[in-house]
């Protein structure tokens, strides 16, 4: 039960979404899952994480917050940053 959860659905949402996201926002998003997981292990597990544990989780947040920061907000997607939009894979037919 343990593995649906934590290795197939966000494999699965990872896929669903890597079609929307360009590559530095999939890499990032990726990334999240180790500080995620540091998080559950202390949540959870009663771990306690260690300084360069902590220090580097802050580094990959502080990475996916400036990256986040430096692209403009935009309502739809748009070709101005001359990145390659994938568009979505049609309905099979009935």
């Amino acid at each position: 039960v343990l593995g649906v959860f934590q290795l197939g659905i966000p494999c699965i949402w990872v896929v669903y979404v890597a079609r929307y996201l360009t590559a530095a926002q999939t890499s990032l998003l990726a990334l999240l899952e180790v500080v995620f997981g540091i998080l559950l292990t202390w949540a959870l597990g009663g771990e306690q994480p260690g300084i360069p544990t902590v220090v580097g989780g802050m580094v990959v947040l502080a990475a996916l917050a400036y990256h986040e920061r430096q692209r403009p907000v935009s309502c739809s997607p748009s070709q101005s940053d001359g990145e390659r939009l994938v568009t979505p894979l049609p309905k099979p037919p009935r």
